[in-house]
């Protein structure tokens, strides 16, 4: 008699100590069924379907856009038991580009897509893993490269350290409020700067400071980032606009 669905092993290691050819995760498949697992990963209902020559379910999309268009020969989703760094750099991308909330939540995405061929984890993970400069502790960036750009995309992605992206964002290292008494204080990089009541008092200071820091993090980092990153950043200019916003300049 055939075991039930509860009866077997959760993980494909406990199956295989137990000499069982099948094991059931509980959750879906990529084409959505819940069912048993072949010890490689592979779902057992897809498989009846191909032998049968049957047409398969469609695949369960990522933020209503993604899909793995080589489950079972491509580059694997998992590492091990958990989900690959690269798979969640790319879901994570998905869903600032087409999670509605995410949009909602952080108004700078808005318009923000991927190109094409990065809907397709294959193809991403394949950049990924032959053209990206990855490593622990650095994240994927669109804004470097290409000034303005809306685009997620090999021609205009690279990956920075997470501190290198923090100086390049306003929010990550400089904050300028005003007081119940209109004075504005200026904070850089977690340093008080000064006190004054016009908004642009300080703004030379803040953006040399700036500007410095960047050029100091793309010589402490030279070797982990690619050419085209160290450039751009050696290069990279802060300046300020009248209404005391900042905003990257020309070079």
């Amino acid at each position: 008699m055939s075991k039930q669905l509860h009866e077997y092993k959760t993980t494909p290691e406990e199956a295989k100590a137990a000499g069982d050819k099948f094991y059931f995760p509980n959750k879906k498949c990529f084409r959505g069924h819940v069912g048993l697992r072949y010890l490689n990963s592979g779902c057992r209902e897809c498989n009846i379907l191909r032998n049968r020559k049957e047409k398969l379910p469609p695949l369960r999309l990522v933020y209503g856009v993604g899909y793995n268009s080589a489950i079972r020969k491509g580059i694997p989703v998992k590492d091990g038991e958990k989900i690959s760094k690269c798979y969640d750099v790319w879901r994570r991308m998905l869903q600032r580009c087409y999670d509605p909330q995410y949009k909602i939540d952080h108004p700078t995405y808005v318009g923000v897509g991927c190109c094409e061929s990065w809907k397709d984890y294959q193809n991403f993970a394949k950049w990924f893993y032959t053209t990206s400069n990855f490593h622990s502790g650095f994240e994927l960036d669109k804004d470097l490269l290409v000034q303005g750009n809306k685009i997620y995309s090999p021609e205009t992605c690279c990956f920075l350290p997470s501190e290198i992206n923090k100086t390049l964002s306003t929010k990550g290292s400089v904050s300028t409020y005003k007081s119940q008494e209109n004075v504005f204080t200026f904070v850089v990089f977690g340093k008080f700067i000064g006190n004054d009541k016009h908004y642009l008092s300080f703004a030379e200071e803040v953006v040399n400071k700036r500007n410095e820091r960047v050029k100091k993090l793309a010589d402490e980092w030279k070797d982990l980032l690619t050419p085209q990153a160290y450039l751009e950043l050696i290069n990279y200019r802060f300046m300020y606009s009248l209404d005391g916003s900042m905003y990257r300049g020309f070079y």
